[in-house]
Parts: C-alpha cells; structure tokens; sequence
C-alpha cells in the first residue's frame, strides 16, 4: 500500500479508539492487514525500481509527500493531533523500518523478523488497475469512517 493509505487507516484508527493502549497495536497491525490485500506499489516493481535510483527515490518522495500532506489536511478538521500523527506514523512504521532492507541492502539482526513477517504478509496484484483500487476502497472507507465520528 502507499503511505498515504497507511497513514489514514492509522489516524482513522486513532479516531475510533482513542486509547493508546489500542489504537497503538491497531495501528501497527493495520499496516501488515492493508498488506496482506492484493494492491500495486513500490515494492510491487521493487526489483525494477532498484535499478533505477532516481525512479525509486521520487517515488518514496512523493509517497511520503502526499501522505504527510493528506494527514495535515484531515487534522484541520480534529483536536488531540498529536495522537492522529502519531496513528499515523504508526500505520507506516512497518514500512519505515523495511526500508534498509528494501533500499539499501541493509540487514539489522534487530529488524530481520518484522522484515520476514512483512514479507510472509505482502501481496502484490498483477494487474495495476485492481491493485490501485483496493488502495482507493480502503482509503475511501478509512475516510468515511473519520466523517462519521
């Protein structure tokens, strides 16, 4: 999934329970679900994308550009920010970590099991249509659900 659809599931989760004790472990669990439902991303071309470093670095730029500017903009709408950010940042934190694996070839023993469980659970559609669409539905729905609250 794009950070964008991570990061709203992770502030929707926060709206809806406002209890760290369980927004916190919704929100990262979040992340390996939303992965865990066929979609197209960066890390569906992850090996075409290492080949080209300047395709793969605009794309991380404006992944995390646009979901840092969609949680901004929906945080003019609430109080309590600093959890929704936080829920946020959680709903990404998955991928955050992953990302010296990912991109640089980097292995931490310390991160070498949320890198294999994030693989078992990752699921890539092969058709691009379908795999942006599951991101729209689940970005639509984590949208609707902080409307509605």
């Amino acid at each position: 999934m794009i950070s964008l659809v991570h990061a709203t599931t992770g502030f929707s989760l926060v709206y809806l329970f406002p209890n760290p004790f369980i927004y916190i472990p919704l929100c990262l669990l979040s992340h390996y679900v939303l992965d865990a439902i066929p979609h197209y991303d960066l890390g569906s071309n992850l090996k075409t994308y290492k080949k080209r470093k300047k395709t793969t670095l605009s794309f991380v730029f404006f992944d995390v550009f646009f979901a840092l500017m969609g949680i901004i903009i929906l945080s003019f709408f609430t109080k309590n920010r600093i959890n929704l950010y936080f829920g946020a940042f959680l709903g990404i934190l998955p991928d955050i970590l992953d990302a010296p694996f990912n991109f640089f070839n980097k292995k931490y023993k310390f991160l070498n099991t949320l890198h294999l469980i994030h693989g078992k659970y990752h699921r890539n559609s092969k058709n691009i249509l379908c795999g942006i669409l599951t991101q729209v539905i689940i970005f639509a729905i984590a949208l609707i659900l902080i409307k509605k609250i």
